[in-house]
């Protein structure tokens, strides 16, 4: 419930449901599920709450429960939390430091981008801009990825803050961006031909075909010669 009342920005409905949660948690001693679910949840609608001296408490509150199970993943939330209060409190330079720390540490989970988008905010704050969008970059291929739609239009409006065109935001765009050859190559692949069968009507060498194909698995982000093949099924390509 508290995820889904932050989710609808109702910030203050979202602190006391997690801290009714809390309650249940470390009144039955479940303090990984404290740790993993419940306290990052209440950090982040205090944070949007702009309640940052109770953001820090949970902070210390994380850090407490993490020193008895020795749990990585919660010291390193416990430093985005600090990390963005430093930002909220007006310490830019700090903040990047902590969430740099905090993100590589939980590159393991989705979440990682979302620190990572904040740190993106925190470097355009402070006018390095190129850093920022090479964070932004990370973010946002991730969250293609994920289908995290919400979370990937805040990173393409961060973009265009800092004045950047944002990347192709669908594997359709993508499709759109492929040169003709590719397009052929993609089509043989989608007939099962392999790269020298492929070669053999294109006038090229197999060396080539597998060229473009390495080139095509980058722009669609597929990994395979049968991913590639649902897609061009899926985008109609073998229909001119």
């Amino acid at each position: 419930m508290a995820h889904y009342l932050v989710g609808l920005g109702d910030y203050r409905q979202a602190i006391e449901a997690a801290e009714e949660a809390l309650g249940i948690a470390e009144g039955t001693r479940y303090i990984f599920w404290a740790i993993h679910r419940v306290l990052p949840i209440l950090g982040e609608a205090c944070l949007w709450a702009e309640e940052v001296d109770r953001a820090e408490a949970v902070s210390v509150r994380m850090r407490e429960h993490s020193q008895k199970l020795d749990h990585r993943l919660g010291f390193c939330w416990a430093d985005a939390i600090d990390a963005i209060v430093c930002w909220k409190r007006g310490d830019p330079e700090s903040a990047i430091d902590l969430m740099r720390q905090a993100a590589a540490a939980l590159e393991v989970i989705p979440e990682a981008a979302r620190i990572r988008r904040q740190l993106a905010g925190r470097l355009a704050e402070i006018a390095r801009l190129e850093e920022s969008a090479e964070e932004l970059r990370q973010v946002h291929d991730i969250f293609v990825k994920l289908g995290a739609e919400l979370e990937l239009e805040k990173a393409r409006l961060q973009f265009r803050e800092i004045g950047q065109r944002p990347p192709p935001k669908s594997v359709s765009q993508g499709v759109q961006g492929l040169t003709g050859r590719e397009v052929e190559v993609a089509r043989l692949v989608a007939r099962r031909m392999s790269n020298k069968a492929i070669a053999k009507p294109l006038g090229m060498a197999t060396r080539s075909a597998s060229t473009h194909l390495s080139n095509i698995y980058q722009k669609l982000e597929v990994h395979s010669r049968g991913e590639l093949a649902d897609l061009v099924r899926e985008k109609g390509l073998l229909d001119d």
